[in-house]
């Protein structure tokens, strides 16, 4: 989830798609739930490119933390898949969840 407003404008395929990038998986495997505020608070409103820019970088600093948890699992195991480094780090108690915040 993140804080933007999906009004029409491609925000949540943005978001997927810097997901991918940044996670190395297809966008297949990425869902978007609407925005919540009790999941993610200090929203701001969605207007102009601004939502891209802003939520785009905390999707990005928060993959990167859950990139920097999976490091040693990859490393092992770099034939895997990424379900099987998930599956390994549920079962290793890495913790899958993760905050981004950006700020310009």
């Amino acid at each position: 989830s993140h804080g933007g407003v999906e009004m029409g404008q491609g925000l949540h395929i943005k978001l997927m798609q810097v997901a991918s990038q940044a996670l190395g998986i297809s966008v297949d495997l990425i869902k978007v739930d609407e925005t919540m505020t009790n999941v993610v608070p200090n929203t701001i409103p969605s207007a102009a490119s601004q939502s891209s820019d802003l939520y785009g970088g905390a999707v990005l600093n928060a993959c990167l933390t859950l990139n920097e948890r999976l490091k040693p699992l990859k490393d092992a195991n770099p034939d895997h898949t990424w379900q099987q480094w998930v599956l390994s780090a549920f079962f290793s108690r890495i913790s899958l969840s993760a905050t981004g915040f950006f700020k310009d």
